[in-house]
């Protein structure tokens, strides 16, 4: 019985020793008690030398039985079998983690050719400075699977090959556990290692390293680095799970979501796993759905909107698959289930097409492993800043402009929040592939700005809230705010309102479908695109900017109605692009109209009021009704006065350019010239001599040189100008 305690390996001799020791035993009483003496007929020296022999059995018979017990004591193991005890009754489960290659089947891999190759030149190559590698990227990019292929590809090479899985530190823990067993450590070894008496990653590091032929130690899912690191120290250093291993003939191979090379230090050799490419992407739907679902055309068209992320790519076609087996859904083609993206895609979509839902429950996934990670890490505003990415529209998310420290800690989830934390934010999403970083070119002026994966995007939406939605709002106006009053027409700026004009066509789309919507909401987004209207204008796009304009006075009419100042500007944009366009008879009734609310509004003197009374006065003008025209100009000047000092100077400038010009229609060419050249000045000093306001005074000026016959003179001004 005490053997039988005493462990697996010793369980054999300490029974025999028990056995043993009990006859010996049972042999010395009988002896001492004179039985065997009594029955003899002639007591010898016999019966003398088998009474020590007893005594001698028994003696050797405890000591072997007792020495494993003492022996496993010392390594520290006794502790553990008493700590847990296996009750009656209790079930017993057996470690099944293996370290063989997970087999996945007939996996097609699509693609991943050239990486494939570079990897299969790293895992042989004998010069080979780094025999340790990361393959990092986007969750659901496909980096298990490429390290099965190449595994697989070790197998058939003759190497010896392991799979231990990371994902968590006990999975690391039991995998490295059973590597050292599998390398021929004794249960002694192991169990001493795994208690503290001696160090468990030098006992595997030194096996591995004693391999004779060549092998590949696979570790899989390593999407938090600091497990793989030795206690207290980091990845880079090389003395925990990871190390570069000591001789050519054994490899390394690390699957991660973090890309960081500055975690895994320079011995490490980084590759990246892409998304696929649209007939890559193709090909895998293809392989999964069958050609019932649609055309090769169809399938890329699909694979592109999906970000040719492998994992949405294997979901959608299982989804399309299973409808073929049981056709009961609506959606069974490339194009359906495209039409059912587009549509979830929208911030205005409740509720997640069905079709749909092991899409997002899988992306969902994938990103929710990440931001718990990255929680641990004490980074809790990785969550929620993604959430709020995600509010924003497909396209480059300029953050320098978008990402207002100030803003963002008026939201709970970023209180404390300033611009050195938002940078470690920032850096562990782009670490982990949540978001894509784009450096501005050298010698551009090309805002730098983060991509988001549509998909990842995708899943942000289907989680963020109004409140998220808000704060993209009042970010996307302090932005404007934040520009000059006439950025937007300024062409040094257009890189600026270029990057921010898709953000704010999708705010305001995705705004209009809240009900209700919030009104502070819709009015920040509505300023911008208010601005916006006047850059795409300012380059000529007269039909994009009818549609900005048209936009901001429907989705804010019905909710802040059409006296409120922000629809005002729009009905004022308006009419000024029917203005622009030739179309006087409707652009003079929305002038009128315009300025009519403006004054009851807003009062006579105010800027905006003027500033539709100059716009309908220029109609006038270019109708001929000078004398209109000169009386709308004169009554601007003459409230100019009743504004503040910042107000006045382009509003007065511009009504003083119109009088000039309404003074050479009617060949006051004297007068004119005078006040050109007063103008000329004016401009120069408060705006210098490149703004294109200055420039219209000088154009302005050869035009009067011109119709006086002083064609040198105008010649010489034109040239200049362009």
């Amino acid at each position: 019985m005490i053997g039988c305690v005493a462990g697996s390996r010793w369980s054999r001799l300490p029974l025999t020793a028990g056995v043993l020791a009990g006859v010996g035993i049972a042999a010395v009483v009988v002896f001492r008690s004179g039985v065997l003496g009594r029955l003899a007929i002639e007591p010898s020296d016999l019966w003398v030398w088998l009474e020590r022999a007893s005594w001698f059995a028994a003696s050797a018979g405890l000591i072997v039985a007792i020495l494993p017990m003492v022996r496993r004591s010392g390594t520290g193991s006794a502790p553990r079998l008493v700590a847990n005890p296996i009750r009656p009754g209790q079930e017993v489960h057996p470690d099944t983690s293996s370290l063989d290659v997970p087999d996945h089947g007939d996996e097609r891999i699509r693609g991943r050719d050239e990486l494939v190759e570079e990897l299969s030149r790293w895992l042989v190559g004998r010069r080979v400075r780094a025999k340790a590698a990361v393959l990092h990227g986007l969750g659901g990019a496909g980096k298990s699977s490429l390290a099965r292929v190449l595994a697989r590809g070790a197998l058939r090479k003759g190497f010896a090959v392991w799979w231990v899985v990371a994902a968590t530190g006990t999975d690391l823990q039991v995998g490295m556990r059973n590597l050292a067993l599998r390398l021929g450590a004794t249960e002694f070894e192991v169990d001493r290692a795994w208690s503290g008496m001696s160090s468990a990653t030098d006992l595997v590091w030194g096996l591995l390293n004693r391999q004779p032929g060549r092998w590949l130690l696979v570790i899989d899912n390593a999407d938090s680095p600091e497990v793989l690191a030795g206690a207290g120290r980091e990845v880079a250093t090389g003395v925990g799970w990871l190390r570069p291993p000591a001789r050519s003939r054994g490899c390394v191979l690390v699957t991660s979501r973090n890309g960081d090379r500055r975690v895994w230090g320079p011995w490490c050799s980084l590759f990246q796993v892409p998304v696929l490419a649209p007939e890559d992407g193709a090909g895998v739907l293809l392989d999964r759905a069958g050609e019932h679902a649609g055309t090769r055309d169809d399938a890329e068209a699909l694979a592109r909107r999906l970000g040719g992320l492998p994992l949405a790519l294997h979901l959608a076609g299982a989804h399309l698959a299973d409808d073929a087996d049981l056709p009961l859904a609506g959606v069974s083609t490339f194009r359906d289930y495209q039409e059912e993206f587009e549509t979830a895609s929208a911030v205005s979509a409740a509720d997640t097409a069905a079709s749909l839902g092991d899409l997002q429950d899988g992306i969902g996934r994938m990103c929710d492993v990440s931001f718990q990670r990255l929680e641990r890490r004490g980074i809790p505003e990785a969550r929620p800043l993604w959430m709020l990415l995600s509010c924003f529209a497909e396209a480059p998310v300029p953050y320098r402009f978008l990402l207002d420290v100030d803003v963002l800690t008026t939201a709970e989830p970023f209180s404390g929040l300033d611009g050195n934390r938002l940078r470690r934010v920032l850096r562990a999403l782009a670490d982990l592939g949540i978001v894509q970083v784009v450096v501005r070119p050298r010698g551009t002026d090309e805002e730098p700005t983060l991509r988001i994966h549509p998909l990842v995007r995708f899943a942000g939406r289907r989680t963020a809230d109004t409140a998220f939605l808000e704060l993209a709002g009042r970010l996307l106006h302090r932005a404007a705010l934040a520009e000059e009053p006439e950025s937007a027409e300024n062409p040094r700026r257009w890189h600026m309102w270029g990057a921010v004009a898709p953000h704010a066509d999708h705010l305001l789309d995705a705004v209009a479908h809240l009900d209700p919507p919030p009104p502070d909401l819709l009015v920040n987004v509505a300023y911008v695109a208010r601005l916006l209207g006047a850059h795409l204008r300012a380059r000529g796009f007269f039909t994009e900017t009818r549609r900005w304009h048209a936009a901001v006075v429907q989705t804010c009419a019905p909710v802040v109605g059409l006296d409120h100042p922000v629809v005002l500007s729009a009905r004022h944009s308006l009419a000024a692009l029917l203005h622009a366009s030739g179309q006087f008879v409707e652009a003079e009734a929305q002038y009128r109209s315009t300025l009519d609310d403006r004054r009851r509004v807003l009062g006579e003197s105010d800027p905006a009021a003027l500033s539709t009374l100059h716009q309908l006065s220029s109609l006038h003008f270019d109708l001929h009704r000078f004398d209109e025209a000169d009386r709308g100009f004169r009554t601007v000047l003459d409230h100019i006065g009743d504004l503040p000092l910042n107000d006045r100077p382009t509003l007065a400038l511009s009504s003083r350019i119109m009088i000039a010009r309404v003074s050479l229609q009617r060949g006051e060419t004297d007068a004119a010239e005078s006040e050109f050249e007063r103008l000329l000045i004016e401009h120069t000093d408060l705006l210098g001599a490149e703004h294109p306001r200055t420039m219209w005074v000088r154009a302005e000026l050869a035009h009067l040189h011109h119709l006086r016959g002083d064609l040198d003179r105008a010649g010489s001004e034109y040239a200049s100008i362009l």
